[in-house]
């Protein structure tokens, strides 16, 4: 299941075709029930080459779906900070030959792999959600300003 859209879609629907046959995916346009589609898939990809902060990625942990990622924006550095394995990274220079069969390893040990399904999940509704970042931002800033007007 692909969902939502992205400059690189038709190379993945290529990909996907070679690997599966045709009509062996399920192309789906951008949603806002994301719930639904983490209930309904076995593993979360983000085959992005830049990418900031994934909240789609969050959502992913939040909802206890195995991911495999590419070691881009945030990602590589959430799991240094909580010194946990978060997601099953990939690399993002996989040649185009080898593609299907890195990533549908990846895919394999993520299924199997609970441990890091576990860490994703209590890392983020321990620190990561909407709430939780809000409330430290805020704090961070009140510091910020008390120090600014203390001088």
């Amino acid at each position: 299941v692909w969902v939502g859209q992205g400059y690189a879609q038709r190379r993945y629907e290529v990909l996907a075709e070679e690997i599966a046959g045709p009509n062996a995916c399920l192309w789906l346009p951008p949603t806002e029930d994301v719930a639904s589609i983490f209930k309904a898939i076995d593993v979360f990809m983000l085959t992005s080459y830049r990418e900031g902060f994934s909240m789609a990625l969050l959502e992913a942990w939040a909802s206890h779906v195995p991911t495999v990622s590419t070691g881009v924006g945030a990602t590589p550095s959430l799991q240094s900070v909580f010194q946990k394995s978060l997601t099953h990274l990939v690399p993002l220079d996989i040649p185009e030959e080898k593609k299907g069969q890195v990533l549908g390893l990846a895919c394999f040990k993520a299924s199997a792999d609970t441990h890091v399904r576990r860490n994703a999940y209590e890392v983020t509704v321990k620190y990561l959600t909407a709430d939780k970042m809000a409330e430290r931002w805020a704090n961070y800033l009140r510091k910020v300003l008390s120090t600014a007007s203390a001088s």
